[in-house]
């Protein structure tokens, strides 16, 4: 009977928190800025771009973080305890055709996209993490630089969670 109750409550506990997160980690002595965070759905648009809100800073040892458990099937573009806040997304309906919209009202755009690449700096160095493949899979290295490089992992560990983790070391 022991048992039975404790899965029933991990399985319970494990709906409560099913979620989509984003995670960058900076193991770098460097400073890195984020430029653009980019995701998108099944077909090429809409896209989503974290650029209207500006850099985003991870000092040498520091992380971000994108997450909220409210709903388990949209992508976190509306991340309150997130620091910094990001308050805007760009939307692009086509190469020519973009709307800002605040981070709830993108966020409930947000049922089909998933983490699709990103523009960063490492120190002053300028780069970009190309498209990456959907679904569970682990890119190593996906970018290097002059004494660095990037590793992408996207894992599904249960049902509706997803984490989509950049390691900069």
């Amino acid at each position: 009977m022991k048992k039975i109750i404790l899965i029933a409550a991990l399985l319970v506990g494990l709906q409560n928190f099913a979620q989509k997160t984003f995670e960058i980690y900076n193991f770098t002595g460097q400073t890195v800025e984020i430029a653009s965070i980019i995701t998108k759905g099944t077909s090429t648009y809409p896209e989503f771009h974290s650029k209207p809100f500006g850099l985003i800073s991870i000092p040498p040892g520091g992380s971000f973080t994108l997450e909220n458990a409210s709903n388990v099937f949209r992508f976190p573009f509306e991340s309150p305890t997130s620091i910094p806040y990001i308050d805007k997304w760009e939307r692009l309906n086509s190469p020519s055709s973009g709307t800002v919209l605040t981070s709830p009202i993108a966020w409930s755009f947000g049922n089909s996209q998933v983490f699709h690449r990103m523009l960063f700096y490492v120190g002053s160095s300028y780069n970009n993490l190309p498209a990456v493949p959907t679904g569970v899979t682990t890119v190593a290295p996906a970018v290097t630089g002059a004494g660095w490089q990037l590793d992408y992992d996207c894992s599904n560990p249960a049902p509706n969670v997803w984490f989509y983790t950049i390691v900069i070391y």
